[in-house]
Parts: C-alpha cells; structure tokens; sequence
C-alpha cells in the first residue's frame, strides 16, 4: 500500500525518458513533483500473475518488462507488453541522440514553437558527446555545453574513413553520432533492470537513475512505485483525478491529483487510456520503420569489443528530406553471435566467428520515415485490450531500396554488406515510435489538443510521443523529450 499524503498537485507517470523531461520542466517551474515508478526488482517472484519477458533485442539490448495480468495485451499480436520498466533504458541513446531543425516541425500542430529551447535545456543536463562534422550544419546542435568524449578506443572514429574516401561518396553524407554518456566512470552497472549484452555500463544513459539521483539532491521530487491501472477523470475541473494502483490482483491504493502528466510510451500510454475509458475508439501506432544491417571491413576497426554505442551517422545528401538516418557501430560480439545464429537457422550449420574476422564486423541500425512504416491498430473489446497488425507493403520495398544504395556507397569507403544480413522486424516486434493519439488531436471534445491536453480536462497531459506526428527518420527520442519539457510548461 502507498502511502503519501494529499498534497499531490503534479503527478507524474512514466520514468522513462520522456518521464523524465517532463518532471525537470515542472521542477525548473518551481513545482512540487510526485512520479510513479514501476521499480521492477531485476527477477521478480514468480507467480501467474507477473512474468519478464526480454523485448527491444537491438544488438546487446534485452530491456525488461514487466507483464502483469492487467497489462496483457491479446489479439493479432498477442504478447506485446508495453514497458513497466524501470527507468525505461532507450536503445536509441546507444543509436545516437539527434536535433532537428524547425523545418521538421512546419506541419506540427504546434508548428515546434519553442522546440529548440527545449533541445537546448534538457542537452544542459546530459552528459553528452558532440563533434563537429560535415553534418553540423544542417543538423545544428543548440548548445556549447558538452562532456569530452569517453577514450578513443569506445568512441574513436573508424579506421576505414579518410578525407579521400569521403569525398567520393554522392549520395550519403557521415557524421560522427551525438552519443548520451554517464560520467561515471568506474564500470558500476547501472541498474537497467535487463542484462545488456555488451553494454558499456558507464557510457549508458539511464533515465530512471537520472530520476533517482534528482531525488537525492532535491526534495520538491518524490518518486512512488506502483502499477497503474486505472485513472479517473473528474467531472469538474475543480476535483482531484484519482489514480488506481495495483500491486497484486487484490491490493488497491487510490491516489489523487490536481494535474496528471502521462509519459507511460507509445504502448502504455494507450493503453492505460483504453483501460480508464478516456479513449474509445481505434487508434494506429507508428511502427516497424526500423532496420538492421551488418557490414564488413578488411581494414579493422578501433577494438571496441563489448561496446554499443554508436560512432557514426548516415543521412541521403538531399537537404530538404532526411529519407533515411543509419548509425554504426563499432564491432561487438553480439553482432558476430547474431550472424552466427543466423547461419545456422539458414544453413542448419554451427560455426563459430573467428575473432580476427569479428573485429570487422560493423552493424548498423537504420530508421526511415515513419510515413513509410507499418502500425500497431489498438482497441478496447470486452474490457480487453486488442492489438492487430498494419502491415504496410511499401516499408520492405523503401528499406531495400536504400540498403541497395548504402551497399555502393559504403563500398567506396570500404565497408562491403554482409549477404543476408539486412533485417526488417514485423510489425509490433521492434521500435514503437508513438503518434497513436494524433488523430485525436484533430476530433472532438474527447481528443487532445495540439500540446497534448485532454480537451474535456485540460489538466490530464499527455507528454510522451503518443502525441508527436512524426515526420521524423531517425532517432526522434531526443526530440520527444524536448516535446515533453515544452509541453509541461504549458500548464
């Protein structure tokens, strides 16, 4: 049972990245903040009611989540839980952190206004890796404050480029990735609550250790645990939400709020709408417009086995249109096992990767256009949660379109793809980028408006991307937690 008294004025759900923008904007406001947190312990007792499952397999990430019989989501797509973990540990900040220029947000609803002094806010508190590059320009970074990069050996540039090489690329342009770090720097675990393969553990950027640290320093934060599964919505504005919390299948705890901000994801934050009745009627979740390759160097590169981050990015030459953004990484050996594996399933034969060759192994994580992706179609139906997929035919076609391209290009560098190395995860398997709640942006009084507000309640937001329309191909989770921090100064 919690236990908090009633002086709960801005309630914060949701501590991952998002979660966390939106409760440093209400703090530099001066406001008192209470945040629930699902704190799930890293092997929770087993019992029919709970399971962990490992999701987001993205070259060493296996996140946590936790499914609890209130968050099991049935139908086409049976299985996909959405993230109760604990801080909500991005991949994306291995992938690189990215800023965008106003041009992205023109067909916004809220046309970006006051974006970049978001960006440049919440790059003030992240330690965070910056070199200028060819691509500083056309993605210019809002601030001056940066960390110094981690040693040459995680972050180092590859071995394979040269002002040479680079000069004979046409259509592609590389630039060192804008990376999100601790400084912490004597290798503790960060407490992901998930085992990650070849994690750098200092180098990680974890939001709900974040959290935790600001909660140590400053007593205007309070974080509380607990599962949510139900909000009320009152019918005057002038009476509290209550928050249902669930800890097992027969212990309820009710809390009350006068403002509500939802930073739950692409998945959670739905979902928990459908639960409490504020949603009815079928949305889509952008989805799938994420895709893997593996390339090969006979020159080899920085040794950096053990390490996910991302060193380098890739956009198409064509400034009016970001078609595709692809980071590399440096070798690891989780991408040798995964290629290992694949053989195997392909072949029925077990090799093994000799070192020599694994350290020119280079794999790649590509976004494009979520116009271009397929979608997760959600829905209430007899008190459950549904789940179908969209497959969208065109996705497969745009990503081997441009995988075709980067394979001659990335030649010319000396990094030569992989055969059968390119993977397109199905529809509700891999990046759940948001924009569920956008169509309702545009209805009636039970939609949100252009920051997120519920129209009927304006003091329930929601901050995370299940309000963004995204135009976005490339990590956008830099730019959903600008897009929290400006919309939590709107109340």
């Amino acid at each position: 049972m919690l236990s908090v008294d009633s002086t709960i004025v801005n309630l914060v759900i949701g501590s991952g990245p998002t979660g966390y923008a939106t409760v440093l904007s209400l703090l530099d406001q001066g406001k008192k903040v209470f945040l629930i947190d699902p704190a799930l312990p890293l092997f929770p007792s087993s019992s029919d009611s709970f399971q962990v499952t490992a999701q987001k397999g993205l070259f060493g990430s296996t996140e946590m989540y936790r499914v609890s019989w209130l968050s099991r989501l049935k139908g086409a797509t049976r299985g996909i839980p959405y993230s109760e973990a604990r801080g909500g540990l991005s991949t994306t900040w291995g992938a690189g952190l990215q800023v965008y220029p106003d041009k992205h947000f023109e067909n916004w609803p809220c046309k970006g206004r006051g974006m970049q002094n978001s960006y440049q806010r919440i790059l003030s508190q992240l330690d965070h890796v910056y070199i200028e590059d060819s691509l500083s320009s056309r993605f210019p970074w809002p601030t001056g404050a940066r960390t110094l990069a981690p040693s040459e050996s995680r972050l180092g540039k590859f071995g394979c480029l040269t002002a040479e090489r680079l000069f004979t690329l046409k259509k592609i342009l590389i630039g060192q990735a804008r990376l999100a770090i601790s400084q912490i720097g004597d290798r503790k675990c960060q407490l992901c609550s998930g085992c990650l393969e070849g994690c750098p553990y200092d180098s990680i950027f974890n939001s709900g250790n974040e959290l935790l640290r600001i909660a140590e320093s400053n007593n205007q934060l309070q974080i509380l645990s607990g599962f949510i599964s139900e909000i009320v919505v009152p019918t005057s504005t002038n009476e509290r939400f209550q928050i249902k919390i669930e800890n097992t299948a027969d212990k309820i705890s009710i809390l009350t709020s006068e403002n509500l901000y939802l930073a739950l994801g692409a998945i959670g934050t739905p979902a928990l709408l459908f639960r409490s009745g504020i949603v009815t009627s079928k949305i889509s979740i952008r989805d799938s417009q994420v895709f893997y390759a593996a390339f090969f160097s006979f020159k080899r590169m920085d040794d950096a086995a053990g390490t996910s981050l991302a060193k380098l990015f890739i956009v198409n030459k064509k400034p009016e249109y970001d078609e595709f953004h692809l980071s590399l990484y440096s070798p690891n050996f989780e991408i040798s096992k995964r290629i290992e594996q694949k053989i195997y399933e392909m072949c029925k034969v077990k090799i093994r990767i000799p070192k020599l060759i694994a350290n020119r192994i280079v794999a790649g994580i590509g976004f494009i256009d979520p116009e271009d992706s397929g979608k997760i179609l959600m829905e209430m139906q007899d008190k459950e949660i549904i789940l179908r997929k969209s497959i969208n035919p065109e996705t497969k076609k745009k990503i081997q379109g441009i995988v075709g391209m980067l394979t001659k290009e990335l030649r010319k560098i000396g990094l030569f793809k992989i055969p059968f190395s390119t993977q397109i995860p199905d529809v509700a398997t891999g990046f759940h980028s948001g924009g569920g709640l956008v169509e309702l942006m545009k209805s009636d009084q039970n939609g949100f408006d252009e920051f997120g507000r519920l129209r009927r309640n304006g003091k329930l937001m929601v901050t995370d991307a299940s309000t963004m329309p995204f135009n976005i191909a490339g990590p956008h989770t830099l730019t959903a937690m600008a897009h929290a921090y400006r919309n939590a100064q709107i109340n």
